[in-house]
Formats: structure tokens, sequence, C-alpha cells
């Protein structure tokens, strides 16, 4: 019975080393796969910061391109605007290019007519004056006669 228990005794001893054993290893592997459930939380935690990173540029970036395409529209409404204005400014000035041209043909036509009204009234003053002088001539030639006959009948 003694032989009995010391062998049951072994055999306990036995299985308890052989358990401690089990959960030597166990804890090992545990231990392990602790470890190396450590490190790939820090591995996600660092590319979760990176993700968090990339959104947050991302975000900069449509912002920034948002930006810009307000600034496009606002570019595109104001070149309408200017090309409205010069449209508006092409056709004024067709007008008083127009209305300029007219108006020097008009004063091109009114100048020959002035010019041609100053001729006529020129060629008249002449006309009147070869009358006026031909008459001053027929009345100087007439009082000299009238004097040479005078001088005459004195002599």
């Amino acid at each position: 019975a003694i032989n009995e228990l010391n062998l049951m005794l072994q055999d306990a001893n036995y299985q308890r080393e052989k358990v401690r054993q089990d959960l030597s290893q166990q804890l090992e592997l545990v231990s392990s796969e602790k470890s190396s459930l450590q490190n790939q939380v820090e591995d996600l935690c660092q590319e979760l910061s990176f993700a968090r990173e990339q959104i947050q540029r991302a975000k900069q970036t449509i912002h920034e391109k948002e930006s810009k395409l307000q600034e496009v529209d606002q570019l595109q409404i104001a070149v309408g605007d200017l090309k409205a204005q010069l449209a508006s400014a092409s056709e004024i000035k067709e007008e008083l290019e127009l209305k300029h041209e007219a108006e020097v043909t008009n004063y091109k036509i009114k100048l020959e007519m002035l010019e041609r009204e100053k001729n006529a009234v020129l060629d008249r003053m002449a006309e009147s004056q070869e009358s006026e002088l031909e008459r001053l001539r027929t009345q100087l030639l007439f009082s000299h006669e009238e004097e040479l006959s005078k001088l005459k009948d004195d002599l």
C-alpha cells in the first residue's frame, strides 16, 4: 500500500510536473502571442495615424481645390462680364465711327457748297468790279474828252 501510494505520489508529481511544463509552454506561447498582438496593435496604430494624416491632407487638398474652383468660377464670371463690356464697347465704337463718317461726309458736302458759294460771290464781285471799272474808265474818258474840248475851245 505504501508502495502504491509512493507510486501514486510519483505519478501525481510526474503529472504535476508535466502539467507545470505544459502550463509553462502555454504561458510562453500566450506571452509570445501577446507580444505579437501588441506589435500588431502598434503597427495598426501607426497605420491608423498615417491614414488619419492622409485623410487630413486629402481634406486640405480637397478644400484647396474647391477654393480654386470657386476662384475659377469667379474669374469666368469676370471674363464673361468683360467680354460683354467689350462687345458693348465695340458696338458703341462702330456706331460712333459711322456717325463720325457721316458727319465728315456732311461737312465735306457743306464745305464744297460753301466753296461754290464763295466762288460764285467772288465771280459776282469780280464782274461787279469789272463793270464798275469799265464805267469809271468810260467816265474818265468822257471827262478827259470834255477837258480836251474845253482846252481846244479855249485855245
